[in-house]
């Protein structure tokens, strides 16, 4: 696997990453993420086969098939990492918007697409958008239903300023909104 060293600073660094995460579950109800997430891993980065290091890259979350969600700041490929070194890299929005993927693993797909049913997605072709479409929160919504989904889920944990303003400019969006709100209520009683 290659000579791995500890960064002498990460102890410091994964505080910082756990507190932000426990700051961020504070938004839902007690026991409630146990119910749907087996675990939460926060990383940095992850090494490649020859040390060679991702940085600068957008940090990205995933959800494993085990009910797990790791969080990364870069990655080539999931599967071709040595080892993962926990940091301070946390986005909050990642958080949501993957445990969003869990939380609405049922939720009806009809009912969704009923919300908004002029919407096209463009799943190669979304980062070419000149502009984020009416009924979408960002450009990855456009992409497929699931991240619109999930990208919506970041609108409802956004500050109040910007959700108020994105759902005072599109009243689809505020559909989409409301409805995520009462399918949360839904599934945490």
């Amino acid at each position: 696997l290659g000579i791995y060293e500890m960064p002498s600073d990460w102890p410091i660094e994964a505080l910082k990453a756990l507190e932000g995460l426990e700051k961020a579950l504070e938004r839902y109800p007690d026991g409630f993420i146990k119910q749907y997430l087996s675990r939460i891993e926060i990383v940095k980065e992850f090494k490649r086969t020859y040390d060679q290091e991702l940085q600068d890259v957008t940090p990205m979350a995933n959800i494993s098939f085990g009910g797990g969600m790791t969080i990364s700041v870069g990655r080539a490929d999931k599967l071709i990492y040595h080892k993962a070194i926990l940091m301070d890299v946390f986005e909050k929005e990642n958080l949501h918007h993957e445990i969003a993927h869990e939380l609405t693993a049922n939720l009806p797909k009809k009912e969704w697409k009923a919300l908004n049913p002029n919407a096209t997605y463009y799943p190669d072709s979304w980062k070419q958008l000149p502009k984020v479409p009416l009924g979408f929160y960002n450009h990855y919504a456009t992409s497929d239903i699931d991240e619109d989904i999930a990208s919506t889920v970041e609108l409802l944990y956004s500050d109040e300023a910007t959700y108020t303003k994105r759902i005072g400019q599109d009243s689809i969006l505020k559909s989409k909104a409301n409805y995520l709100k009462a399918w949360y209520y839904k599934i945490s009683n």
